[in-house]
């Protein structure tokens, strides 16, 4: 899969999730309440930032933006450095839950650990995240992150556990792989960004440190971000309507900022006024 395919199936993965949302929250007292053992990290977020999300297509540096999430793997060191430059913070996606194939660590996760495809993804399959090879690769994948310059990772596709797997998965399995990919970014000197699983909202405002949702707007579901943004999270939203008028008048009243994005996310991006 492409650029854009990858783009499109994490976007079906939301989908496929009782919130088809995505979420982050930002490190330091300043920005919100964290646990008090966290360690204070580089790069943060701020609720009053501004948010470009380009996952296809070559990275325009000029968009004005504060908040730049860009794919972590193709996404070289020498951009991340160009973005740095331009007074950027500077978050890598990156699927946590399912494995894609086309990634060039593909092959070192163990066949047993890789489940049922996507559906509709032919090139993407669930993941058993209680496996430890599993997430000693997701360790190396934040450790990518660090040496690239990145200031955090945005941790994709999660939700395995109420999603057709192949694993008996469970809720408590899930909330133990949250604790782990928040221990893993942050000791790494990473903000990390949530996706999905805002059913948890309340258990996983103390871990993530910013969050996006997607159309949560257009879907009225911005209501379950709020446990988060009780907890001082910065909370951002991607919507691909055109009537940004609506969009934009619906935003204030959740205290969320809005991007509105084409379904490709390139590069192209609009804010509210």
């Amino acid at each position: 899969m492409t650029g854009a395919g990858r783009w499109i199936a994490a976007l079906a993965l939301c989908a496929c999730s009782a919130e088809g949302q995505l979420l982050f929250r930002k490190a330091g007292p300043e920005l919100g309440v964290s646990d008090a053992s966290t360690p204070p990290i580089g790069g943060v977020v701020r609720s009053d930032m501004s948010l470009q999300y380009q996952i296809t297509g070559e990275i325009d540096p000029q968009v004005d933006a504060e908040l730049y999430v860009v794919d972590l793997f193709d996404t070289n060191a020498d951009e991340v450095t160009q973005l740095h430059a331009a007074g950027r913070v500077v978050v890598g996606y990156v699927s946590v839950g399912t494995l894609e194939s086309w990634r060039s660590d593909e092959s070192q996760f163990p066949r047993a650990a890789v489940g049922r495809t996507v559906p509709n993804y032919s090139n993407e399959s669930w993941l058993d995240v209680r496996n430890a090879d599993v997430r000693r690769l997701m360790q190396a994948r934040f450790a990518r992150a660090a040496t690239k310059g990145f200031d955090g990772v945005f941790a994709s596709t999660l939700g395995a556990y109420r999603q057709n797997s192949g694993f008996d998965l469970t809720r408590a399995d899930e909330l133990d792989y949250h604790a782990f990919l928040t221990d893993a970014a942050h000791a790494a000197g990473l903000v990390i960004g949530l996706s999905g699983d805002f059913e948890l909202s309340a258990e996983l405002a103390n871990l993530y440190d910013f969050a996006i949702a997607t159309s949560c707007i257009m879907r009225d579901t911005c209501g379950d971000l709020a446990p988060l943004q009780a907890r001082g999270m910065p909370v951002f939203d991607l919507e691909s309507s055109t009537d940004h008028a609506m969009i934009c008048e619906r935003a204030k009243s959740f205290g969320i900022a809005v991007t509105f994005k084409d379904e490709r996310y390139g590069a192209a991006s609009t804010t509210c006024p």
